[in-house]
C-alpha cells in the first residue's frame, strides 16, 4: 500500500507541474513547442552547444517570439519588436541579470556581470574609471605593440597553407590584457601558460552553459555530486590560482605617491586601482574580492575580443570586395597620420566600424541576454508575465528583424551606413545589452579589435574556402565558431 500510495503522489505531482505549466504559457501567449511533463523541453538540448544554438535558431525563424520550459522552469525568448521595446523600458526595472547567471559564481562569489547592489557598485565604480576615456588614449600604445607583435609573428605564414588563426588571437588578445589591466609583460608567463589560461577559461563557460540545460543540476546540493562540477572546479581552481599569482606579481611592483596624506596612483594600470581603493564599508578590496573581478574583466575581454575578432576575420576573408573597401579606408588614414594609429584615427574609421557592426548584427558576441521580472507585465499581445519570470531577449534575432533590416541574412556593411542607423530604433541593434547593464567595457573591447584589425589589414590578405554555411556556431556565454579561423594569407603593398 504505501508503493501505491508513492505513485499516486508522483503521478499526481507530475500532472499538477504539468497543468501549471500549461496554464502558464496560456497567459503568456507565447508560441511553444509540445511539453513533456517534468522534462518540459530539456530533450531538445541534449546535444552539444552547436546543436542547442542551432535549435533555437530553427524554432525561432517560425515565430515572432516563443515560451521554452526548462523542467517548470517558464522561459520566455523574446525578439518581436514590439515586445522589447515595451519591455526593455525604464519603467519596467529590468535591471536584474536571470537565475541562471548564478551558475557563473563558479568563478568567485563577486560577480560584476551578476550582482546587483552594493558589490556591483563598488566593482564598477574601479571598472568605469578603468575604461574611461583618458585611459583608453593610454592603452592604445600596448594595443599596437602588441598588435604588431601578432603581425610578426604571422610572417611565417605568408603564402603558406591554410591555418588556425585563433590560437595566435587567443594568445594576442590576453598578452594585451595582462599588460592593460594587470600592469605585466606577457613574458611573465609563457606561451603555453598564457594559451592554457585561455583553454580553461573557455571550457569553464562551456560548463556553465551545459548546466543551464540540466535542469536537475540547477540545485547546488545536486549540481556539487555530478562530474559536470568535478570539471568545472577543476579548470576554475587553475585559473584563480594563476590570476592570484598574476595579482601579487603586480601587488609587488605597485607604486603610489602621497598628496596630503591621500594615496594617488602613479600608473594607468587598472588593477592598481583595487590597491588605492576602498569597499562600501570603509575596508579594503581582499586578493579575493580583486580575483572575482579580474577574473570576470579578462574573461569577458579575452572572449568578447577573440570571438568578435574571429567572426570578423572570416567575415572579410569570404567578402574579398568588402576587405578591399576596409584596406583602402586604412591606406588613405594611415597616409594622413604618417602612418600611425591613435584613438583619432582610429575613430574616424567609417567602413570599419560599419563592418564590425554588421559582423556583430548577424553574429553578436552574445546571442542572448538574460533578465529578471521584478514586477508583473502585460505584453503587448495581451499576454501576461508574473514577478519572478526570468525573460531572455533573443539578440540573434533581434537583428534579423526584416522591418529594419532589408534581406536580414545577408552580410551588408551599408546596414551601417550613418543615415540608415540615424532612421532604426536603439534597440534593434544591442550587441552589448541595454540600459544600466549593459557592458561598459564595451569601447575598450572595440579599440582592441580596431587595432588588432587595422595592423593585420595593413599588412595581410586574408582568404579562406569556407562560406558562412560552414559556420558552426556555438552559444558558450559568448558566441563561438566551432571550425575556428581557417583562413590563408598574402602581403600586402607597404603602406
Amino acid at each position: 500500500m504505501i508503493f501505491v500510495g508513492i505513485i499516486i503522489c508522483v503521478i499526481s505531482y507530475l500532472v499538477f507541474d504539468f497543468l501549471q505549466c500549461l496554464i502558464t504559457l496560456k497567459k503568456s501567449k507565447l508560441p511553444s513547442l509540445p511539453i513533456l511533463p517534468l522534462l518540459g523541453h530539456v530533450h531538445h538540448f541534449l546535444g552539444s552547444t552547436n546543436a542547442t544554438f542551432e535549435k533555437l535558431l530553427d524554432i525561432a525563424k517560425t515565430r515572432k517570439s516563443f515560451a521554452l520550459f526548462f523542467g517548470s522552469i517558464f522561459t520566455p525568448y523574446i525578439y518581436d519588436f514590439e515586445m522589447v521595446s515595451h519591455l526593455i523600458k525604464p519603467e519596467n526595472q529590468m535591471y536584474q541579470k536571470a537565475a541562471q547567471y548564478d551558475f557563473m559564481r563558479v568563478l568567485g562569489q563577486r560577480q560584476i556581470f551578476v550582482d546587483w547592489g552594493t558589490q556591483y557598485k563598488e566593482s564598477k565604480r574601479v571598472l568605469i574609471e578603468a575604461v574611461s576615456h583618458g585611459n583608453l588614449k593610454k592603452y592604445i600604445t600596448s594595443f599596437n605593440r602588441n598588435a604588431q607583435n601578432l603581425v610578426d609573428d604571422l610572417r611565417s605564414k605568408v603564402g603558406g597553407d591554410v591555418f588556425d588563426l585563433k590560437a595566435e588571437l587567443d594568445f594576442h588578445a590576453i598578452s594585451i590584457l595582462l599588460d592593460t589591466i594587470m600592469g605585466l609583460e606577457a613574458s611573465i608567463m609563457t606561451r603555453d601558460e598564457i594559451e592554457l589560461f585561455g583553454k580553461e577559461y573557455s571550457k569553464i563557460l562551456k560548463y556553465i552553459v551545459r548546466r543551464g540545460y540540466k535542469v536537475w543540476l540547477y540545485p547546488s546540493s545536486l549540481y556539487k555530486f555530478s562530474n559536470l562540477f568535478k570539471l568545472c572546479n577543476q579548470s576554475v581552481s587553475y585559473i584563480r590560482k594563476v590570476t592570484r599569482k598574476l595579482i601579487e606579481s603586480r601587488k609587488e611592483k605597485f607604486e603610489v605617491s602621497e598628496l596630503n596624506g591621500q594615496k594617488t596612483l602613479r600608473t594607468s594600470v587598472f588593477i592598481d586601482k583595487y590597491f588605492v581603493s576602498k569597499k562600501d564599508d570603509g575596508s579594503d578590496f581582499s586578493i579575493e574580492d580583486i580575483t572575482d573581478d579580474v577574473l570576470a574583466l579578462l574573461g569577458a575581454g579575452f572572449e568578447t575580443t577573440v570571438s568578435s575578432l574571429s567572426l570578423i576575420i572570416m567575415m572579410l576573408s569570404i567578402n574579398q570586395d568588402v576587405q578591399e573597401k576596409v584596406f583602402e579606408e586604412l591606406k588613405e588614414k594611415l597616409k594622413a597620420n604618417d602612418g600611425y594609429l591613435d584613438t583619432y584615427n582610429l575613430n574616424e574609421l567609417q567602413y570599419l566600424d560599419q563592418v564590425i557592426h554588421e559582423t556583430w548584427r548577424l553574429h553578436p558576441p552574445v546571442s542572448s541576454i538574460g533578465r529578471l521580472l521584478t514586477k508583473d507585465i502585460v505584453l503587448p499581445n495581451g499576454g501576461y508575465l508574473e514577478k519572478g519570470t526570468n525573460v531572455w531577449f533573443y539578440i540573434t534575432m533581434i537583428h534579423r528583424d526584416p522591418k529594419f533590416y532589408p534581406e536580414p541574412e545577408i552580410f551588408n556593411p551599408n546596414n551601417f551606413l550613418p543615415e540608415r542607423v540615424k532612421e532604426r530604433p536603439p534597440q534593434v541593434f544591442m550587441p552589448f545589452g541595454f540600459g544600466t547593464r549593459k557592458c561598459f567595457g564595451n569601447i575598450f573591447a572595440k579599440l582592441v579589435i580596431k587595432t588588432i584589425l587595422c595592423h593585420l589589414m595593413r599588412n595581410y590578405q586574408f582568404h579562406t574556402t569556407k562560406t558562412e554555411n560552414d559556420f558552426q556556431l556555438a552559444f558558450e556565454i559568448t558566441l563561438k565558431n566551432k571550425i575556428g579561423v581557417p583562413v590563408s594569407i598574402t602581403s600586402r603593398p607597404k603602406i
